[in-house]
Protein backbone atom coordinates (compact mmCIF):
# COMPACT_ATOMS: atom_id res chain seq x y z
CA UNK A 1 0.00 0.00 0.00
CA UNK A 2 2.81 2.24 0.86
CA UNK A 3 4.50 1.60 -2.66
CA UNK A 4 0.97 2.60 -4.07
CA UNK A 5 0.44 5.64 -2.33
CA UNK A 6 4.43 6.75 -3.62
CA UNK A 7 3.31 5.91 -7.39
CA UNK A 8 -0.12 7.65 -6.62
CA UNK A 9 1.84 11.15 -5.22
CA UNK A 10 4.60 10.83 -8.33
CA UNK A 11 1.27 10.46 -10.69
CA UNK A 12 -0.41 13.56 -8.78
CA UNK A 13 3.42 15.61 -9.41
CA UNK A 14 3.02 14.86 -12.80
CA UNK A 15 -0.55 15.58 -13.17
CA UNK A 16 0.37 18.98 -11.43
CA UNK A 17 3.64 19.55 -14.01
CA UNK A 18 1.79 19.50 -16.85
CA UNK A 19 -1.03 21.42 -15.47
CA UNK A 20 1.37 23.95 -14.60
CA UNK A 21 3.11 23.92 -18.50
CA UNK A 22 -0.63 23.88 -20.10
CA UNK A 23 -1.22 27.07 -18.69
CA UNK A 24 2.73 28.54 -19.30
CA UNK A 25 1.99 27.61 -23.04
CA UNK A 26 -1.73 29.00 -23.07
CA UNK A 27 0.03 32.50 -21.83
CA UNK A 28 2.49 32.14 -24.17
CA UNK A 29 0.49 31.23 -27.30
CA UNK A 30 -1.78 34.32 -26.03
CA UNK A 31 1.32 36.77 -26.25
CA UNK A 32 2.36 35.08 -29.78
CA UNK A 33 -1.20 35.60 -30.87
CA UNK A 34 -1.75 39.45 -29.61
CA UNK A 35 1.98 39.75 -31.78
CA UNK A 36 0.49 38.12 -34.61
CA UNK A 37 -1.97 40.82 -35.14
CA UNK A 38 0.65 43.30 -33.83
CA UNK A 39 2.35 42.39 -36.93
CA UNK A 40 0.14 42.87 -39.13
CA UNK A 41 -0.82 46.10 -37.65
CA UNK A 42 2.48 47.22 -38.46
CA UNK A 43 3.37 46.04 -41.90
CA UNK A 44 -0.05 48.00 -42.86
CA UNK A 45 0.78 51.32 -41.23
CA UNK A 46 4.14 51.37 -43.01
CA UNK A 47 2.71 50.55 -46.21
CA UNK A 48 0.08 53.52 -45.20
CA UNK A 49 2.88 55.69 -44.46
CA UNK A 50 2.66 56.71 -41.89
CA UNK A 51 5.89 57.73 -39.44
CA UNK A 52 7.30 59.78 -36.92
CA UNK A 53 10.56 60.28 -35.74
CA UNK A 54 12.26 59.76 -32.40
CA UNK A 55 14.38 63.36 -31.70
CA UNK A 56 17.28 61.20 -30.89
CA UNK A 57 19.50 58.81 -32.14
CA UNK A 58 16.90 55.89 -32.32
CA UNK A 59 14.34 55.99 -34.85
CA UNK A 60 10.74 55.45 -34.02
CA UNK A 61 7.91 54.33 -35.50
CA UNK A 62 4.31 55.04 -34.38
CA UNK A 63 1.35 54.25 -36.58
CA UNK A 64 -2.06 54.05 -35.34
CA UNK A 65 -2.00 50.74 -33.78
CA UNK A 66 1.87 49.32 -33.85
CA UNK A 67 5.20 50.83 -32.28
CA UNK A 68 8.34 49.55 -32.89
CA UNK A 69 12.03 51.60 -32.43
CA UNK A 70 15.56 50.32 -33.89
CA UNK A 71 17.51 51.88 -36.77
CA UNK A 72 16.38 54.66 -39.04
CA UNK A 73 17.80 53.06 -42.15
CA UNK A 74 16.02 50.15 -41.26
CA UNK A 75 12.33 51.44 -41.52
CA UNK A 76 11.26 50.31 -44.93
CA UNK A 77 11.86 46.53 -44.39
CA UNK A 78 10.66 46.36 -40.40
CA UNK A 79 6.99 45.93 -41.37
CA UNK A 80 6.93 42.99 -43.98
CA UNK A 81 9.93 41.04 -42.11
CA UNK A 82 7.99 40.87 -38.65
CA UNK A 83 4.90 39.96 -40.23
CA UNK A 84 5.91 36.93 -42.15
CA UNK A 85 9.02 36.52 -39.16
CA UNK A 86 6.20 36.23 -36.33
CA UNK A 87 3.52 33.63 -38.74
CA UNK A 88 6.60 31.23 -39.15
CA UNK A 89 8.48 31.06 -35.94
CA UNK A 90 8.28 28.06 -34.00
CA UNK A 91 7.92 28.88 -30.18
CA UNK A 92 10.11 28.05 -27.38
CA UNK A 93 9.24 28.42 -23.87
CA UNK A 94 12.54 29.50 -21.81
CA UNK A 95 12.13 29.84 -17.97
CA UNK A 96 12.50 33.57 -16.99
CA UNK A 97 14.89 32.88 -14.20
CA UNK A 98 17.44 31.75 -17.39
CA UNK A 99 17.12 34.91 -18.85
CA UNK A 100 18.18 36.33 -15.47
CA UNK A 101 21.15 33.53 -14.77
CA UNK A 102 21.92 35.28 -18.68
CA UNK A 103 21.89 38.83 -17.94
CA UNK A 104 23.41 38.55 -14.40
CA UNK A 105 26.25 36.80 -16.09
CA UNK A 106 26.71 39.14 -18.74
CA UNK A 107 26.75 42.03 -16.37
CA UNK A 108 29.33 40.47 -14.44
CA UNK A 109 31.66 39.72 -17.38
CA UNK A 110 31.29 43.14 -19.10
CA UNK A 111 31.47 45.31 -15.82
CA UNK A 112 34.85 43.72 -15.12
CA UNK A 113 36.69 42.01 -17.95
CA UNK A 114 35.54 44.86 -20.23
CA UNK A 115 34.90 48.00 -18.33
CA UNK A 116 37.12 46.92 -15.69
CA UNK A 117 35.38 48.18 -12.96
CA UNK A 118 33.97 46.24 -10.06
CA UNK A 119 30.82 44.84 -9.83
CA UNK A 120 27.63 45.18 -7.48
CA UNK A 121 23.72 43.60 -7.66
CA UNK A 122 22.80 47.22 -7.57
CA UNK A 123 25.00 48.39 -9.95
CA UNK A 124 28.73 49.95 -10.54
CA UNK A 125 28.14 51.75 -7.26
CA UNK A 126 29.30 55.53 -6.81
CA UNK A 127 31.17 56.46 -9.82
CA UNK A 128 31.81 59.49 -11.43
CA UNK A 129 29.80 60.35 -14.32
CA UNK A 130 33.08 60.24 -16.51
CA UNK A 131 33.20 56.68 -15.27
CA UNK A 132 29.81 55.89 -15.70
CA UNK A 133 30.61 57.08 -20.03
CA UNK A 134 33.24 54.69 -19.83
CA UNK A 135 31.48 52.35 -18.77
CA UNK A 136 28.97 52.63 -21.35
CA UNK A 137 30.89 53.13 -23.93
CA UNK A 138 33.44 50.14 -23.72
CA UNK A 139 31.04 47.44 -23.54
CA UNK A 140 28.45 49.36 -26.27
CA UNK A 141 32.29 48.94 -28.31
CA UNK A 142 33.00 45.44 -27.19
CA UNK A 143 29.07 44.50 -27.87
CA UNK A 144 29.69 45.86 -31.64
CA UNK A 145 32.16 43.21 -32.12
CA UNK A 146 29.87 40.07 -30.77
CA UNK A 147 28.63 38.01 -33.56
CA UNK A 148 25.14 36.95 -33.51
CA UNK A 149 23.67 33.48 -33.34
CA UNK A 150 25.29 31.35 -35.74
CA UNK A 151 22.27 31.33 -38.14
CA UNK A 152 23.59 28.28 -40.23
CA UNK A 153 23.04 26.11 -36.57
CA UNK A 154 19.54 27.32 -35.36
CA UNK A 155 17.14 24.96 -34.36
CA UNK A 156 14.08 26.71 -37.14
CA UNK A 157 14.81 30.05 -39.36
CA UNK A 158 12.06 31.95 -37.44
CA UNK A 159 12.48 31.41 -33.77
CA UNK A 160 9.67 32.71 -31.54
CA UNK A 161 11.54 32.79 -28.05
CA UNK A 162 9.25 33.15 -25.17
CA UNK A 163 9.85 33.77 -21.37
CA UNK A 164 7.26 32.56 -19.62
CA UNK A 165 4.33 35.62 -18.49
CA UNK A 166 6.97 38.06 -18.88
CA UNK A 167 10.56 39.10 -17.64
CA UNK A 168 10.20 42.84 -15.75
CA UNK A 169 12.63 45.04 -16.59
CA UNK A 170 14.77 47.23 -14.35
CA UNK A 171 15.46 51.09 -15.40
CA UNK A 172 18.69 50.45 -15.87
CA UNK A 173 17.49 47.84 -18.50
CA UNK A 174 15.11 49.87 -19.64
CA UNK A 175 17.30 52.49 -20.50
CA UNK A 176 19.61 50.21 -22.31
CA UNK A 177 16.72 49.51 -24.83
CA UNK A 178 15.11 53.03 -25.02
CA UNK A 179 16.45 56.11 -25.03
CA UNK A 180 15.58 59.12 -22.40
CA UNK A 181 13.84 60.97 -25.45
CA UNK A 182 11.35 57.70 -26.21
CA UNK A 183 11.19 56.93 -22.25
CA UNK A 184 10.12 61.14 -21.61
CA UNK A 185 7.40 60.64 -24.57
CA UNK A 186 6.38 56.88 -23.47
CA UNK A 187 6.43 57.66 -19.71
CA UNK A 188 6.32 53.88 -18.73
CA UNK A 189 4.75 52.37 -15.53
CA UNK A 190 6.44 49.21 -16.41
CA UNK A 191 7.86 47.09 -19.33
CA UNK A 192 7.74 43.85 -19.58
CA UNK A 193 9.99 42.12 -21.93
CA UNK A 194 7.65 38.93 -23.09
CA UNK A 195 9.82 37.17 -25.94
CA UNK A 196 12.25 37.63 -28.63
CA UNK A 197 11.70 37.33 -32.51
CA UNK A 198 14.85 35.38 -34.42
CA UNK A 199 14.67 35.38 -38.14
CA UNK A 200 16.84 34.93 -40.77
CA UNK A 201 16.43 36.69 -44.34
CA UNK A 202 17.85 38.06 -47.10
CA UNK A 203 20.08 40.28 -45.69
CA UNK A 204 21.18 37.98 -42.63
CA UNK A 205 19.79 37.96 -39.12
CA UNK A 206 17.38 39.84 -37.70
CA UNK A 207 16.33 39.63 -33.85
CA UNK A 208 13.96 41.87 -32.05
CA UNK A 209 12.64 42.20 -28.35
CA UNK A 210 8.53 42.16 -28.01
CA UNK A 211 7.68 44.60 -25.10
CA UNK A 212 4.47 44.72 -23.25
CA UNK A 213 4.51 48.37 -22.24
CA UNK A 214 2.07 49.98 -19.79
CA UNK A 215 2.16 53.41 -20.76
CA UNK A 216 -0.12 56.43 -21.26
CA UNK A 217 -0.65 59.20 -23.87
CA UNK A 218 -0.40 62.91 -22.58
CA UNK A 219 -4.13 63.56 -23.99
CA UNK A 220 -5.16 59.99 -22.54
CA UNK A 221 -5.15 57.47 -24.94
CA UNK A 222 -2.71 54.57 -24.57
CA UNK A 223 0.05 53.89 -26.78
CA UNK A 224 -0.17 50.09 -28.26
CA UNK A 225 0.74 47.07 -25.84
CA UNK A 226 3.52 45.66 -27.48
CA UNK A 227 6.37 47.88 -28.47
CA UNK A 228 9.11 45.94 -31.20
CA UNK A 229 12.63 46.66 -29.96
CA UNK A 230 15.48 46.23 -33.10
CA UNK A 231 18.26 43.89 -31.45
CA UNK A 232 20.24 43.05 -33.91
CA UNK A 233 19.36 44.21 -38.02
CA UNK A 234 22.14 44.76 -41.10
CA UNK A 235 24.64 43.31 -39.60
CA UNK A 236 25.37 45.24 -36.32
CA UNK A 237 23.48 44.93 -32.27
CA UNK A 238 21.68 48.23 -32.09
CA UNK A 239 21.97 49.25 -28.51
CA UNK A 240 24.57 46.27 -27.23
CA UNK A 241 24.48 47.95 -23.75
CA UNK A 242 21.42 46.26 -23.22
CA UNK A 243 23.84 42.80 -23.06
CA UNK A 244 22.08 41.08 -26.09
CA UNK A 245 25.21 40.37 -28.06
CA UNK A 246 26.41 38.12 -24.85
CA UNK A 247 22.83 36.94 -23.90
CA UNK A 248 21.28 36.10 -27.41
CA UNK A 249 24.53 33.97 -28.07
CA UNK A 250 23.88 32.10 -24.37
CA UNK A 251 20.21 31.24 -25.70
CA UNK A 252 21.15 29.47 -28.40
CA UNK A 253 24.32 27.30 -26.99
CA UNK A 254 21.07 26.65 -24.78
CA UNK A 255 19.17 25.45 -27.54
CA UNK A 256 21.71 23.62 -29.08
CA UNK A 257 22.48 21.70 -25.42
CA UNK A 258 19.70 19.44 -26.50
CA UNK A 259 21.25 16.99 -28.71
CA UNK A 260 20.96 13.24 -29.83
CA UNK A 261 24.02 10.98 -29.02
CA UNK A 262 24.24 7.69 -30.68
CA UNK A 263 27.07 5.27 -28.61
CA UNK A 264 27.81 2.28 -30.38
CA UNK A 265 30.23 -0.19 -28.75
CA UNK A 266 31.86 -3.21 -30.36
CA UNK A 267 31.35 -1.68 -33.35
CA UNK A 268 33.20 -3.04 -36.50
CA UNK A 269 32.46 -1.50 -40.38
CA UNK A 270 32.39 -5.59 -41.35
CA UNK A 271 29.25 -5.90 -39.35
CA UNK A 272 27.69 -2.82 -39.94
CA UNK A 273 27.88 -3.65 -43.33
CA UNK A 274 26.61 -7.41 -42.81
CA UNK A 275 23.52 -6.28 -40.84
CA UNK A 276 20.26 -7.42 -42.20
CA UNK A 277 17.00 -4.65 -41.84
CA UNK A 278 15.05 -6.29 -39.00
CA UNK A 279 11.14 -6.53 -39.33
CA UNK A 280 9.16 -4.05 -38.49
CA UNK A 281 5.98 -3.08 -36.90
CA UNK A 282 3.74 -0.48 -38.19
CA UNK A 283 2.45 1.96 -34.87
CA UNK A 284 0.04 4.93 -36.31
CA UNK A 285 0.02 7.38 -33.17
CA UNK A 286 -2.88 9.93 -33.01
CA UNK A 287 -2.85 13.10 -34.32
CA UNK A 288 -2.14 15.34 -31.44
CA UNK A 289 -3.86 18.80 -31.08
CA UNK A 290 -2.72 22.02 -32.60
CA UNK A 291 0.65 23.30 -30.41
CA UNK A 292 0.77 20.34 -28.28
CA UNK A 293 3.93 20.31 -25.48
CA UNK A 294 7.57 19.06 -26.15
CA UNK A 295 9.50 18.94 -23.25
CA UNK A 296 13.20 19.30 -25.17
CA UNK A 297 15.55 16.90 -23.49
CA UNK A 298 19.09 15.32 -24.80
CA UNK A 299 19.03 11.66 -25.85
CA UNK A 300 21.31 9.16 -25.53
CA UNK A 301 20.94 5.66 -27.29
CA UNK A 302 22.71 2.84 -26.72
CA UNK A 303 23.69 0.15 -29.13
CA UNK A 304 25.83 -2.87 -28.99
CA UNK A 305 26.82 -4.76 -32.61
CA UNK A 306 27.37 -7.88 -30.91
CA UNK A 307 24.10 -8.24 -29.95
CA UNK A 308 20.88 -8.87 -31.94
CA UNK A 309 19.28 -6.04 -32.78
CA UNK A 310 15.69 -6.25 -31.82
CA UNK A 311 12.54 -6.07 -33.62
CA UNK A 312 11.94 -2.20 -34.47
CA UNK A 313 8.65 -0.28 -35.25
CA UNK A 314 8.03 2.09 -37.99
CA UNK A 315 5.85 4.68 -37.38
CA UNK A 316 2.99 6.07 -39.86
CA UNK A 317 2.37 9.34 -38.77
CA UNK A 318 -1.01 10.85 -39.74
CA UNK A 319 -0.10 14.40 -39.22
CA UNK A 320 3.36 16.06 -40.42
CA UNK A 321 5.32 17.79 -37.84
CA UNK A 322 8.95 19.85 -37.84
CA UNK A 323 11.90 18.24 -36.40
CA UNK A 324 14.22 21.06 -35.10
CA UNK A 325 17.60 21.92 -36.29
CA UNK A 326 19.58 19.76 -33.20
CA UNK A 327 23.28 18.38 -33.35
CA UNK A 328 24.25 14.49 -33.28
CA UNK A 329 26.90 13.26 -31.63
CA UNK A 330 28.04 9.38 -32.65
CA UNK A 331 30.51 7.99 -30.45
CA UNK A 332 31.65 4.19 -31.63
CA UNK A 333 33.42 2.52 -29.53
CA UNK A 334 35.82 -1.36 -29.43
CA UNK A 335 38.71 -2.92 -28.30
CA UNK A 336 42.37 -2.26 -28.96
CA UNK A 337 43.77 -2.91 -31.37
CA UNK A 338 41.54 -0.48 -34.49
CA UNK A 339 42.01 -2.46 -37.63
CA UNK A 340 42.76 -0.75 -40.93
CA UNK A 341 39.69 -1.40 -42.03
CA UNK A 342 37.80 0.12 -39.29
CA UNK A 343 40.00 2.96 -39.13
CA UNK A 344 39.63 3.84 -42.57
CA UNK A 345 36.21 3.51 -42.73
CA UNK A 346 36.44 5.86 -39.65
CA UNK A 347 38.55 8.11 -41.37
CA UNK A 348 36.07 8.43 -44.46
CA UNK A 349 33.28 9.16 -42.13
CA UNK A 350 35.25 12.15 -40.47
CA UNK A 351 35.16 10.80 -37.30
CA UNK A 352 37.54 12.07 -34.58
CA UNK A 353 39.33 8.51 -33.76
CA UNK A 354 41.11 8.01 -30.48
CA UNK A 355 43.11 5.05 -29.70
CA UNK A 356 46.59 5.60 -27.39
CA UNK A 357 45.51 9.89 -26.82
CA UNK A 358 43.54 10.89 -24.52
CA UNK A 359 39.70 12.84 -25.57
CA UNK A 360 39.93 16.31 -26.30
CA UNK A 361 38.61 18.71 -23.78
CA UNK A 362 35.49 19.10 -26.08
CA UNK A 363 35.04 15.69 -26.48
CA UNK A 364 35.56 14.61 -22.96
CA UNK A 365 33.17 17.25 -21.58
CA UNK A 366 30.06 16.31 -24.04
CA UNK A 367 30.78 12.64 -22.94
CA UNK A 368 30.39 13.55 -19.17
CA UNK A 369 27.86 15.98 -19.29
CA UNK A 370 24.86 13.01 -20.92
CA UNK A 371 27.16 10.23 -18.18
CA UNK A 372 28.79 8.83 -20.48
CA UNK A 373 31.89 6.51 -19.76
CA UNK A 374 35.31 7.91 -21.24
CA UNK A 375 37.54 5.93 -22.86
CA UNK A 376 38.69 3.17 -21.08
CA UNK A 377 42.67 1.58 -21.46
CA UNK A 378 43.08 -0.94 -24.00
CA UNK A 379 39.77 0.68 -26.44
CA UNK A 380 39.70 3.28 -29.03
CA UNK A 381 36.90 5.55 -29.54
CA UNK A 382 35.44 7.02 -32.80
CA UNK A 383 33.44 10.52 -32.24
CA UNK A 384 31.84 12.60 -34.62
CA UNK A 385 29.60 15.70 -34.02
CA UNK A 386 27.36 17.00 -36.66
CA UNK A 387 24.30 19.21 -37.07
CA UNK A 388 21.11 17.87 -38.41
CA UNK A 389 18.93 20.58 -40.05
CA UNK A 390 15.03 21.43 -39.18
CA UNK A 391 13.00 19.35 -41.34
CA UNK A 392 9.51 18.18 -41.46
CA UNK A 393 8.06 14.80 -41.16
CA UNK A 394 5.30 12.78 -41.94
CA UNK A 395 2.80 12.20 -45.24
CA UNK A 396 3.15 15.17 -47.44
CA UNK A 397 -0.78 15.69 -47.94
CA UNK A 398 -1.00 15.45 -43.82
CA UNK A 399 -2.35 17.95 -42.08
CA UNK A 400 0.97 20.10 -40.51
CA UNK A 401 0.48 20.62 -36.53
CA UNK A 402 2.88 23.13 -34.83
CA UNK A 403 4.12 22.12 -31.09
CA UNK A 404 5.39 24.51 -28.96
CA UNK A 405 8.68 23.61 -27.15
CA UNK A 406 9.70 23.94 -23.54
CA UNK A 407 13.63 24.40 -23.18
Amino acid sequence: MLGMGKKGKKKGERGQRRLRERKLSDTVLSVWLAARESANLLARDFESGQEGVDPGDNWLFCGESSMVFGQRDASSLIGPLVKHSVRDARIFILKPSLFGTYYREADVYTTTEIAGMEWAPEGIGNVTEEEALDHYHLIAEAGKKVPPPDPERWPFPCLWIAFGEGIPLTAAQTMARLQAQTIDSLKPKGVMLMAQLWAQYEGGVFIADVLDVETKRDDGGRFPTLLWGVVYFEGKWNHPYDLNPWICNAIHQHLLDYKTVIVEKNWSAHQARSMTNPSKEVVRPPIPPPFYLVNLQSKVVERDFRRTIPRRQRMEYQHSFSVRGHERVRVRRGPLPLSEEDREALHARKYDIYTLAPLSQRHAQLLADRGIQGKRTGEWMAILVSWVKDHRRGPDNAPFVPAVRVA
